[in-house]
């Protein structure tokens, strides 16, 4: 296929799921919406980890973006947080985190990794690497949702869109 045709279909692609981003940053927070809104997806939104973690109590989400650095709660304490409500069943499931940061140094992907985080999406993204993250832990449009994934979850290994690891 040519680069257009390529172009033109990675431009439909839709997916189907409830996606939370965790960013302090408002218009980044905006241009996250936008793109993921227009994927097909539900987006929730909180401005920290904390708010993340109340939000994440009441609705359940099939995905989470979440920025490294924030007031209040950073997103590596928020992802620790929400991998220990996990495991004692305060959450049920266990669902994907992906940070989003424009960190991208080897130490930093490490960090999220070690924290819990199952990915990573430097900021600013391309939309080509959203795609990816989607495809990944959403699939395409209906063809899963949260409950049938939350086993596979369980065994899944760290992001694709991390950087190559040398160590």
């Amino acid at each position: 296929a040519s680069r257009a045709e390529s172009d033109s279909i990675q431009a439909q692609r839709r997916f189907s799921g409830r996606v939370l981003v965790v960013e302090d940053n408002i218009v980044n927070r905006k241009v996250a919406r936008a793109t993921l809104k227009g994927f097909g997806l539900e987006v929730l939104e909180a401005e920290n980890g904390s708010l993340a973690l109340d939000l994440l109590a009441r609705e359940p989400v099939d995905l989470v973006f979440m920025d490294m650095h924030m007031p209040v709660m950073d997103g590596i304490e928020a992802t620790w947080r929400i991998r220990v409500a996990e495991s004692e069943g305060e959450l049920p499931g266990r669902r994907p985190i992906v940070a989003m940061t424009a960190n991208v140094l080897k130490e930093a992907v490490e960090t999220c990794l070690e924290a819990g985080m199952d990915g990573f999406l430097p900021k600013p993204f391309a939309r080509r690497q959203m795609i990816e993250v989607l495809a990944r832990w959403l699939g395409d449009a209906g063809s899963r949702g949260a409950a049938s994934r939350s086993e596979s979850l369980a065994t899944a290994q760290p992001g694709s869109a991390a950087p190559e690891s040398t160590s």
